[in-house]
């Protein structure tokens, strides 16, 4: 979701590609686990099907600083005990 964080929306082939995944599997995350949730809004594109936008719902912009400081101290917690080439 951080990567939808910024202004506009974002196809789902462009967001699979930073994400490195492809598209139909990021379309099977979507679906189910995001739209149904609320936190992102897909649209189809009426004069061309083959491009769907997505982007944030004002529900999914208010928890994405929630979960980035929960993915943060998990991060410190999980790699902070490790030394120099470890991390």
């Amino acid at each position: 979701m951080q990567e939808l964080y910024g202004p506009g929306r974002r196809s789902t082939v462009e967001l699979g590609q930073m994400m490195g995944m492809s598209k139909e599997a990021l379309s099977k995350l979507i679906r189910p686990v995001v739209v149904k949730k609320g936190y992102v809004a897909k649209e189809v594109q009426e004069h061309d099907r083959r491009f769907s936008g997505v982007w944030l719902t004002k529900h999914g912009r208010t928890c994405v600083p929630l979960i980035a400081s929960k993915e943060k101290s998990a991060d410190r917690a999980f790699f902070g005990p490790l030394k120099g080439s470890g991390r």
